[in-house]
């Protein structure tokens, strides 16, 4: 077997061994739902869906606004060097001058 078909084997594996897993949390969501819930006398941890707690409300994630004072270093007058610009040309496309 070459290398790469190895490798496409390996991914072909890893995409169904994680399309198995959503199914299998998808089977289990439809079955119990957010439940209180046992498997084998071990109680499910599985959630869905609680209410959220401790969350920061989006409220208060807005950006502040911030007012720059005017310091001496932003109140210069001397301009920025400016870069010089050269002037590209494309190669030449004509056959050798003789």
């Amino acid at each position: 077997m070459s290398l790469i078909a190895q490798h496409n084997w390996i991914l072909k594996l890893g995409v169904v061994l994680f399309l198995a897993g959503q199914t299998i949390s998808v089977v289990h969501a439809s079955e119990f739902g957010s439940l209180p819930h046992e498997h084998n006398g071990v109680a499910c941890i599985a959630i869905l869906a609680d209410e959220q707690e401790g969350l920061v409300s989006a409220a208060n994630l807005t950006a502040p606004m911030f007012v720059a004072a005017a310091s001496a270093a932003t109140q210069s007058t001397r301009q920025a060097p400016l870069k010089r610009l050269r002037l590209i040309r494309p190669p030449p496309t004509g056959p050798p001058s003789i």
